[in-house]
């Protein structure tokens, strides 16, 4: 059993004609990813931190904000305890924090540039 993990993704992207006025004519572009690393403690219990990162500034992915005129951006990080209680399935507690542009309130129906969630999940592989 590998008891530290470690994964990295780096997404970029870009899109001619898909730049913000004035000239909407340039090449708009797009980055992401994220760093995660897990420490399984061992065969039943492991913990998991991740930190993320997601750049949009002219939204040709993510659309405009309708109060900023300008793309997605955010930032966040996570952690999480997993328990397997046999080797097909696991149960999950974790804890999501990201914050978005200041004033685009993306998040809580529109209303914060903030969300903090408690998640739950479990699963089984058949």
């Amino acid at each position: 059993m590998k008891q530290l993990e470690l994964a990295v993704q780096l997404d970029f992207s870009s899109q001619t004609n898909s730049r913000r006025s004035p000239d909407t004519t340039k090449i708009a572009h797009m980055f992401s990813g994220f760093l995660q690393v897990c420490y399984r403690i061992n065969s039943y219990f492991a913990m998991t931190a991740r930190e993320e990162f997601f750049n949009d500034p002219d939204g040709f992915i993510s659309g405009l904000n309708k109060l900023t005129n300008r793309g997605l951006r955010t930032n966040g990080h996570s952690v999480s305890f997993e328990y397997k209680p046999v080797k097909s399935g696991y149960l999950r507690l974790a804890y999501r924090y990201l914050v978005s542009y200041p004033g685009n309130r993306e998040f809580q129906s529109k209303t914060s540039d903030y969300m903090n969630a408690l998640n739950f999940t479990t699963g089984m592989r058949l």
